[in-house]
């Protein structure tokens, strides 16, 4: 009986092994200068790392499916999606910057008359 629960669990390790996969790459702009901090995870799982000061990743999980969506997102930049298949991988990856245009606020002066500051005295937190 002992051997084979020993034989069991080193089947159940091995198993375990030979399905983590291992992502590795570096994350740069479009003048290949890297992007610190940048958000990089498996799509639909809670997988996932951030670049370091050189751009760089590693990412080690475990299969679950053949095919795995990559996310790469950072501020200033367009979200990038790249399709993976189960096997250790090193990527290169460069996002595009994307602008989002703000809308303009402005600020203006006026005054506050008798009635306006018993609403300000009443209003005051």
């Amino acid at each position: 009986m002992r051997p084979l629960l020993i034989f069991l669990f080193l089947f159940a390790s091995s198993s375990f092994l030979l399905a983590q996969i291992s992502l590795k790459g570096s994350i740069k702009d479009a003048k290949s200068n890297p992007i610190i901090g940048a958000n990089i995870f498996i799509k639909g799982t809670y997988d996932g790392t951030s670049s370091d000061d050189n751009g760089n990743f590693k990412l080690a999980l475990t299969a679950e499916t053949d095919t795995l969506i990559l996310v790469v997102s950072a501020i200033g930049y367009a979200l990038y999606e790249l399709e993976i298949h189960n096997s250790n991988n090193a990527f290169s990856i460069h996002l595009k910057e994307k602008f989002d245009i703000l809308k303009a606020v402005s600020v203006s002066e006026g005054s506050i008359n008798a009635i306006d500051r018993e609403k300000a005295i009443i209003l005051k937190p």
